[in-house]
């Protein structure tokens, strides 16, 4: 079977899997209320009902509206409907993470060992994702966080290989007018939805476009007018996010609720340790994959001036501080929710992803170990592929004989242990 084929048919298993557990996947919490009106109140029974939904939502309680939108039409369509756009949003965010390795690594390795690649970052996407079930397979979760990084990554992977793709190597005519309108009208787009996405990954993608800006000024390279339009959109739409009348009015209420009487610096250091609390808990392991992964793919001696060199060459570690971006800038707001860990995750599975191709493609490793190592993540793919058929059925049988439905967690913790519940309050000093 040749790479492509198995390629096809992996994706098609995981396309499977997580439409089938979409379309059991009950309304839950927060799809009741998103399944009605923010206007009247009533159930959403026409599409022309959903756009002055969105619109009073964004003025009474947040800046959300692309993700809210999405979430009313899709809560109003036909459960299967949902299932499949799902299902491909899903392989479509795994795709993503793997068209970054492409840019910045061995095309050679990339093209050679697509397969072994593609089905690492797509177990680590499976394992390793904190509140699997609510950022993936129930409604309101997966359309907030899955559906808006895939903007996020796309739109972000213009600008990245751009910057590591020399124009010597693009090849190709000069497309013509119609061709760069329609570029750049798609870029600006694409932008736009970036910026309107979700805050701490926005946070991180506006970061990263920094430094895209002060890298190319700084190597005297030319930044192409969609590429500048398509900023301006991001910042835009970034802006019309944070600047929801909404925040202001749920923001105020979360403050006297949960933060009375709390002196700034002891907030403060409630919420970094708060973020650094739940950062160790759910990416710990990943983290430390990764970084085992990275210091193995390095030829010499691992520094901080490697690293930093490996940051602006846009290499693992770089992925590595975006991640690290995304959490923390979750100091500042009040709210917070486990389920902001799903693009440090993603970042983390591609700085991996990368230290993995480096490995693979390596022409100082000598041949019998290069083949033992393939043939060792072949056979690591294989059986993690049957812990996950075993997991999916074992669940599903679990669930239907208890009357509810397959929730998968990544936990290093039981909820109910008395010794951990309630040890750092997801919002202000006292609250839940």
């Amino acid at each position: 079977m040749t790479r492509r084929n198995k390629i096809i048919l992996l994706n098609l298993f995981w396309f499977i899997v997580i439409a089938i557990l979409s379309y059991r996947m009950p309304l839950y919490n927060d799809d009741y209320l998103h399944s009605t009106s923010f206007v009247s109140g009533d159930d959403i029974t026409g599409i022309g009902m959903i756009l002055p939904s969105v619109k009073e939502y964004y003025n009474i309680w947040g800046g959300r509206a692309l993700s809210m939108f999405f979430i009313q039409l899709m809560l109003y369509l036909p459960r299967w409907v949902y299932a499949l756009c799902n299902g491909g949003v899903y392989i479509a965010v795994i795709y993503a993470a793997y068209r970054y390795l492409t840019v910045n690594g061995s095309k050679e390795a990339v093209s050679e060992y697509g397969y072994e690649i593609v089905s690492l970052l797509s177990l680590g996407m499976w394992f390793f994702m904190p509140d699997f079930a609510e950022v993936v397979i129930w409604p309101t979760g997966s359309v907030t966080y899955l559906w808006m990084h895939l903007f996020i990554l796309l739109f972000g992977f213009l600008y990245y290989k751009d910057y590591f793709t020399p124009d010597s190597d693009k090849g190709g005519d000069t497309p013509g007018i119609p061709v760069r309108i329609a570029i750049t009208a798609g870029t600006v787009i694409l932008g736009f939805c970036a910026g309107l996405s979700a805050e701490a990954s926005a946070c991180a993608l506006g970061f990263a476009l920094f430094l895209y800006v002060i890298g190319m000024l700084r190597g005297h390279r030319r930044i192409r007018i969609d590429k500048w339009l398509g900023i301006i959109s991001f910042l835009a739409g970034f802006g019309m996010l944070m600047l929801a009348p909404g925040n202001r009015v749920r923001t105020s209420v979360t403050v006297e609720e949960t933060e009375a009487g709390a002196g700034i610096f002891t907030l403060m250091f409630h919420r970094v340790g708060r973020e650094t609390f739940y950062l160790l808990l759910f990416l710990t392991v990943p983290a430390a994959i990764c970084l085992m992964l990275y210091v193995m793919s390095k030829k010499e001696r691992t520094g901080f001036k490697t690293v930093l060199e490996d940051i602006c060459s846009g290499y693992a570690p770089f992925f590595m501080l975006l991640s690290v971006i995304s959490v923390y800038v979750m100091t500042f707001p009040s709210g917070f929710a486990n389920r902001i860990y799903q693009f440090p995750l993603i970042m983390l599975l591609i700085a991996a992803g990368q230290a993995v191709v480096s490995l693979l493609g390596s022409d100082t490793m000598a041949p019998d170990k290069h083949a033992a190592l393939r043939k060792g993540i072949r056979i690591f793919i294989v059986i993690m592929l049957i812990a996950v058929i075993t997991e999916i059925v074992a669940g599903s049988l679990f669930a239907a004989q208890a009357g509810t439905f397959f929730d998968r967690q990544m936990l290093y913790y039981h909820y109910d242990d008395l010794s951990v519940q309630g040890l750092l309050p997801g919002n202000g000093i006292n609250g839940n």
